[in-house]
């Protein structure tokens, strides 16, 4: 007999318990907020290559998310053309099933586009890369995965807007 009433009560105790409360419902794990804090340009790009150009100690705000997925802001001065050099020089995986050995010029419009497709508290930790004057920039890009490199560089100065932001 115990047995009899035991099975209709695991049952309702299963069905009771796989429906979540609404509020819940609403919140997935994408949903979740960044966590956002300090980084080094050398936690992305070995030493030794960013010592010729004297970027060893350039700071600037990561923005990771609960996926893995994350994205650096560095803001500094560099020779343009060193730059583009060393970033085409960086080493990639062989299992790479895209990368670029060179950087290329895309329109600066493109990324202006992109910033979009950021998140918000993304966006307001890197106002100073999404918010730039189209015509005072020359846009970059770089695939060496897993990593994305974007620049924008200041046609008129030695600035650099560089964005890194995780491919996988």
């Amino acid at each position: 007999m115990k047995k009899l009433l035991a099975l209709p009560l695991l049952a309702l105790f299963a069905v009771a318990g796989c429906n979540k409360p609404a509020h819940l419902k609403a919140l997935t794990v994408s949903d979740a907020p960044p966590a956002i804090f300090d980084t080094s340009l050398d936690d992305s790009i070995d030493t030794k290559y960013l010592r010729p150009l004297a970027l060893e100690n350039v700071i600037g705000t990561q923005i990771k998310y609960t996926t893995g997925q994350y994205a650096c802001y560095f803001e500094y001065q560099a020779d343009p053309g060193q730059l583009l050099q060393m970033l085409s020089n960086l080493p990639f995986p062989r299992y790479a099933h895209a990368a670029d050995t060179t950087c290329y010029a895309i329109p600066v419009e493109d990324i202006i586009a992109q910033k979009n497709l950021v998140r918000t508290a993304e966006y307001e930790a890197s106002t100073t890369f999404w918010d730039v004057d189209a015509k005072e920039y020359t846009a970059y890009t770089c695939l060496k995965p897993p990593l994305r490199h974007t620049l924008l560089v200041n046609n008129r100065s030695r600035q650099v807007l560089h964005r890194i932001e995780s491919t996988i």
